[in-house]
């Protein structure tokens, strides 16, 4: 499946442009599904970021700890946590 935005990570990330893809594809014709995909998008990103920049992860963390957590929030941007 094709996204329209998120291609871009296709040749990397070949999973993450699958999931936003399919989130993409349910937007309209069921919501409530493309908000499960988004929100196993952004789990897997914040999973890959954790492993790309070697951060030790919480043990039994969700994800709103790993989004605070001191060394995710210093190793990345205001606009990746936003």
């Amino acid at each position: 499946m094709t996204s329209v935005n998120f291609e871009f990570l296709r040749p990397r990330r070949a999973y993450l442009a699958e999931l936003a893809a399919f989130a993409e594809q349910y937007a309209w014709p069921d919501p409530s599904s493309a908000l499960v995909k988004l929100r196993s998008f952004v789990e897997e990103m914040v999973a890959t970021i954790y492993a790309e920049l070697s951060l030790v992860a919480p043990r039994n963390a969700h994800l709103n700890d790993l989004l605070n957590e001191s060394t995710f929030q210093a190793a990345t941007p205001r606009v990746i946590r936003s």
